[in-house]
């Protein structure tokens, strides 16, 4: 196919898989499996002009570069986890990496991009269960307060008010509690 896409240049050709080669190298692209709905799917905000309220993540997750001293670590194959500046450092470059997709990714992509952590960097995993809980769990504790602080933003205000608790009053519990006993 290399031949036929460069008609005949054998210099091309060499420069080309040279080319392949070398990017192969630089980065690590992970397909991963699409994880299958539970019955407690997370639910989709409804759509209200013609655009999708979010974006999903891409298919394949190409884990990005962290920051100098945490990818340092990490090419050497040291353990991050018992460092909480290192793991936050991770988490945070891996919630903005999503972020830009959507603020409120269902399980299977917390699932996706925690497993793709674990490809990229084994030894990272965890040492019981799945491999990945820790990373999930962080995730998820990231965007729910990340999230909290933009009622402003209509997204995650319509979502808040579908879904979120309503704050009620003291004397309204008490009224409702007197409602119950009687």
């Amino acid at each position: 196919m290399v031949g036929y896409l460069f008609d005949g240049s054998f210099k091309r050709q060499i420069q080309f898989q040279q080319f392949v080669r070398q990017y192969e190298e630089a980065q690590t692209i992970v397909i991963l499996e699409p994880v299958p709905v539970e019955s407690t799917a997370e639910l989709q905000p409804p759509s209200t002009s013609g655009e999708p309220a979010h974006r999903r993540l891409p298919v394949v997750t190409v884990i990005p570069t962290f920051p100098k001293d945490v990818q340092a670590r990490l090419d050497a194959k040291e353990s991050c986890q018992k460092v909480p500046k290192l793991l936050n450092k991770i988490i945070r470059v891996l919630y903005e990496m999503m972020a830009e997709y959507t603020m409120y990714p269902t399980n299977a992509e917390y699932v996706q991009v925690a497993k793709a952590v674990i490809v990229k960097y084994p030894f990272l995993k965890d040492n019981e269960g799945n491999g990945y809980h820790t990373w999930h769990m962080s995730l998820k504790r990231r965007f729910k307060a990340e999230r909290a602080p933009l009622v402003s933003d209509t997204e995650v205000r319509k979502l808040k008010e579908k879904f979120g608790h309503k704050k009620q009053s003291k004397a309204t519990v008490a009224t409702s509690m007197q409602d119950n006993l009687r």
